[in-house]
């Protein structure tokens, strides 16, 4: 979920199956950057698409 530091308010919601949680969400003009500790999942908010990169190792070994 992403929300508005002004209004606070909820500006996007996106559920990703497979990924309960994620480390960070990044912005990006090709959609948003989900990070979990093994994997990046780039989210086109506007066809909904995923594409999954895998890490090659964790962010905690780098």
């Amino acid at each position: 979920m992403e929300v508005a530091a002004r209004t606070g308010k909820e500006v996007h919601r996106v559920r990703v199956m497979h990924h309960p949680a994620s480390f960070a969400l990044t912005r990006t003009p090709a959609g948003r950057l989900l990070y979990d500790e093994k994997r990046v999942i780039r989210v086109d908010l506007g066809t909904g698409r995923t594409t999954a990169i895998d890490l090659p190792g964790t962010l905690l070994d780098a």
